[in-house]
């Protein structure tokens, strides 16, 4: 099956837990086949005016053999628990693993919510299916044989028209089974725009407080209900027509078997042992064929978070060429174009030069393009431009871009983004050597009793930016970019900035996005949009 190829690597590494796993099931499960005739042996004796010595022996050894099953049961658990989470673990972090090799376009286009469903939910999903539907097909195969093969030596006729009750079941499946995957799709769909909108009251409440938009907010999330309650009374139409079937062929089993069971009887033919030996077995089969009966369903609940991951890991990872190289010397754009999804054009035909020992202004409105620009020098739009980009005369798509930003480029954004740990590792997020001349530059942006502080909380705009700075400066790459680095921060420390800007550009590319007369002014050259 798909989900099994899919998952087919995660599950391998882990290949003799599961082994193990599977095992010591199918060996407990077994203990379940003795059950049926113990009891019925049982019954039998009963009325065959058996003594207290037989409802000892039978007590003893039905204890014994369930205690056993309970400490195989314990082992098992442990060792499904330990190999599911290893396996789902090992599965979501390829899926983000891919998902960071991808184009910035893909993971914009999708909501964070939906990738974290996606990476979290539905790799452990397929993973659970994949070791337990292996563990319950083996167990239910053998519920269903062994039952058949026994009722068949009681009584071929009445085996025979059971056995055809299970035709039926595949019949009603194969009917539900495309109906199903669609509305469960389409069910997940809607519960992933919903919990989005609901996701988005929580992250924007200071931004709703002060504009006083709960209502709008409200009338969205009201909106995105009525979608998502519509589509679970559809689904939910749907599977109870699926399950009223299998209700109603079990009726019509069960009702079968008593008239057939209580006849012989009566007639001499079985013992009341044998009968419930009989029932128990047939429940038996019955049991293990709803499961198959229900496996459609719970498949083709799978099958959509099988869609949603082949979705991401099908898609194409980024370029990434062969070629490292040891600096920046020079940046090249030749008529370079890019446009959006929405086809309009950011970047139109744009020739121009970057070099070392310059610092370079980007300025211009809103939505311009500068943001974009940056972004492509950086390679992360490296299949979708138009024109070239040279770094070094080499075409940026012959290069290891991951090396090249992770060597030779820091960038420190407007809203820089904190990880959820103190600021000395946020600075140095690549865990270089801080030496005594690094950590001047704490002096020089003034940032000495910020990182006192254990925690990122509570910062502010300008705190942020200083961090994100000194992170780039300390970082000391070729090409340095500083979207708007001025904006928060106080006139001191944007002064210093600068003039520390001043001092290292000799050997460095420096691009600043700004708005800011002062900081232009200190620029070799202005880039406008």
């Amino acid at each position: 099956m798909k989900i099994f190829a899919l998952c087919k690597p995660y599950l391998k590494a882990y290949k003799p837990s599961i082994i193990t796993y599977l095992t010591i099931s199918v060996f407990v499960g077994l203990f379940a086949m003795v059950n049926p005739y113990l009891i019925g042996d049982f019954v039998d004796n009963l009325i065959d005016g058996g003594s207290m010595t037989v409802v000892f022996r039978f007590s003893i050894i039905f204890a014994s053999i369930n205690i056993m099953r309970l400490i195989f049961n314990y082992i098992t658990m442990i060792i499904y628990t330990k190999t599911q989470t290893r396996a789902a673990y090992s599965f979501s972090q390829e899926v983000v693993k891919h998902i960071q090799k991808l184009s910035v376009s893909f993971v914009d286009k999708k909501e964070t919510n939906y990738l974290s469903q996606v990476v979290n939910g539905d790799a452990n999903q397929l993973v659970i299916f994949c070791i337990t539907v292996l563990n319950s097909i083996i167990l239910n195969t053998i519920y269903i044989v062994m039952p058949i093969v026994i009722m068949f030596w009681l009584n071929p006729y009445i085996s025979g028209v059971l056995t055809l009750s299970l035709f039926v079941y595949i019949l009603i499946y194969k009917l539900f089974q495309k109906p199903l995957f669609k509305r469960s799709m389409s069910l997940r769909e809607k519960q992933n725009g919903f919990f989005t909108k609901l996701l988005e009251q929580l992250k924007f409440t200071r931004f709703i407080k002060i504009h006083v938009i709960g209502d709008l907010f409200k009338k969205q999330m009201d909106e995105n209900l009525d979608g998502l309650l519509s589509e679970t009374l559809k689904m939910q139409k749907l599977s109870f027509a699926y399950t009223s079937l299998d209700t109603l062929v079990s009726t019509v089993v069960q009702i079968s078997l008593f008239i057939f069971g209580g006849y012989l009887i009566l007639n001499g033919q079985f013992t009341v042992g044998m009968f419930t030996i009989f029932t128990m077995y047939f429940n038996m089969m019955l049991g293990a064929v709803k499961y198959f009966f229900n496996f459609g369903k719970s498949y083709q609940d799978n099958m959509v978070s099988y869609t949603r991951l082949s979705d991401i890991l099908n898609t194409p990872a980024e370029t990434i060429g062969e070629i490292s190289i040891s600096s920046i010397n020079k940046i090249e754009l030749k008529n370079l174009s890019f446009a959006y999804e929405n086809g309009k054009l950011t970047v139109e035909n744009l020739s121009y030069t970057f070099s070392k020992g310059k610092i370079y202004c980007l300025e211009g409105r809103n939505g311009a393009g500068k943001s974009t620009l940056v972004s492509l020098i950086m390679g992360l739009y490296i299949d979708e431009f138009k024109g070239d980009i040279f770094v070094n005369e080499i075409k940026m798509n012959n290069l290891n871009m991951p090396f090249v930003r992770s060597k030779l480029i820091g960038v420190a954004e407007q809203e820089p983004v904190l990880l959820n740990s103190n600021l000395e590792e946020n600075i140095n997020l690549q865990n270089f050597e801080i030496t005594h001349d690094n950590k001047k530059l704490y002096d020089i942006l003034n940032i000495n009793e910020l990182l006192k502080r254990q925690k990122n909380t509570a910062l502010s705009g300008g705190e942020k930016q200083k961090i994100a700075i000194v992170r780039t400066l300390l970082k000391n790459p070729d090409l340095m970019i500083f979207d708007e680095p001025t904006s928060a921060l106080d006139e001191s420390s944007a002064n210093n900035f600068m003039e520390y800007l001043k001092t290292i550009n000799k050997d460095k590319i420096v691009i600043v996005i700004t708005h800011d007369v002062f900081v232009k002014k200190l620029c070799d050259e202005v880039l406008s949009f």
